[in-house]
């Protein structure tokens, strides 16, 4: 019984710190009230004394009741939201805030689209195993149920990691098309050998202060994750900015990606103001835009 409400109360606590740590950085960074930030402050304690009268009181009996599968899975569902909030809080405090959009403005859901049938995967494999546990053989169930809450543990951190990332490129690709540098129109000559990209909406390019936008394809330029290594430039006709990214993967492995973004006609004096403003941007990339 004492391990249990020592369990508990040690997850309850770390919940708490990870709502009210993000919820602080986040004030902080944008407006600094000091004002919000106590309320939040406030709403902390109150959540921890209400917790600490609760399980004093008709919670003792509740938590007393419990078997110890539920008591597992109650935990282990507890500690994933302690992992996640706690990966969220990590993850924003290394990369810039997200980008702060008007009231009226709802980020494209491009990104997050993609994640959604993985969800729907993985909700259907962990409702299968559950089932099998239920009905398959007695001297099955403990390693069943192990691994089922092991798959379902790996799969939501995962597909968090993948979601972060998602909702970061869907909010950087609004932000970005709401405020560019440069957006960039091109003629059909200015996309000669440049197989399967045609003159269009589709092919136009965005590049400011939120990332880069090019033929339907997003990059931000300093995310923990995905960052800017190098940018130069390629003056073989059609002249275009060379752009190289690296990108990390769920499991710490990385990969680059470069972009070949063309530099329409009459647009070649906007090349020193993008080296300017990405140097300032991103200090530890080599950016080169003058051969």
């Amino acid at each position: 019984m004492h391990t249990k409400f020592t369990l508990l109360h040690m997850i309850f606590s770390a919940v708490l710190l990870a709502v009210v740590g993000g919820r602080a950085l986040r004030i902080l960074r944008r407006n600094r009230s000091w004002k919000s930030l106590m309320v939040w402050a406030a709403v902390a304690i109150l959540a921890y004394c209400g917790f600490i009268a609760w399980i004093s009181g008709p919670g003792s009996k509740f938590v007393d009741q419990l078997s110890e599968g539920a008591f597992f899975v109650i935990m282990s569902g507890l500690a994933l939201v302690v992992v996640i909030g706690l990966c969220e809080l990590g993850f924003r405090a290394l990369d810039s805030p997200f980008p702060k959009l008007p009231s009226d403005v709802l980020p494209v859901n491009i990104h997050r689209r993609r994640i959604y049938p993985w969800m729907g995967v993985a909700a259907v494999t962990v409702v299968l195993m559950a089932i099998v546990v239920r009905i398959g053989p007695a001297s099955w169930h403990e390693n069943l149920f192990v691994a089922t809450i092991v798959v379902g543990l790996f799969s939501c951190i995962a597909l968090w990691f993948l979601h972060y990332k998602a909702r970061r490129f869907d909010y950087g690709r609004t932000a970005l098309q709401l405020n560019p540098w440069f957006h960039w129109v091109y003629a059909a000559e200015d996309l000669k050998g440049f197989k399967g990209i045609k003159p269009g909406a589709d092919s136009e390019a965005w590049i400011g202060h939120d990332g880069l936008l090019f033929n339907g394809d997003y990059a931000p330029w300093a995310m923990f994750v995905y960052q800017l290594v190098r940018a130069g430039v390629i003056n073989d006709p059609p002249p275009n900015l060379d752009f190289t990214f690296k990108q990390t993967s769920f499991g710490n492995a990385t990969s680059l990606e470069v972009f070949h973004v063309p530099i329409p006609k009459d647009h070649a004096s906007d090349v020193a103001l993008i080296q300017q403003k990405l140097r300032a941007l991103c200090p530890s990339a080599d950016i080169n835009l003058f051969s």
